[in-house]
């Protein structure tokens, strides 16, 4: 009986961090999303042009010229230099 509750005991430690690993990890992730926000106008654009290319942009019904401005891409919004909705 002794080792059943001695092997119970000893694994107490690997759930205790697996289960503080959870909300660990979904902190960091928060930060990164946060840090990812704080970015630029360019990156806004990149972005927005990886979504144009990997969504076959091109053939969508409002094209996107991308050699023109972001203010007049179509369903894109800026406030104060950043896109602000989509």
């Amino acid at each position: 009986m002794f080792n059943f509750i001695f092997s119970i005991h000893s694994k107490a430690p690997l759930r205790a961090k697996r289960l503080l690993a959870i909300p660990l990890s979904i902190f960091l992730l928060f930060a990164a999303v946060s840090l990812a926000a704080q970015g630029s106008r360019q990156g806004d654009s990149l972005a927005l042009v990886d979504l144009y290319n990997s969504t076959n942009g091109a053939n969508w019904t409002n094209k996107w010229n991308l050699a023109q401005p972001m203010t007049s891409w179509y369903g894109i919004t800026l406030t104060n230099g950043r896109v602000t909705r989509i």
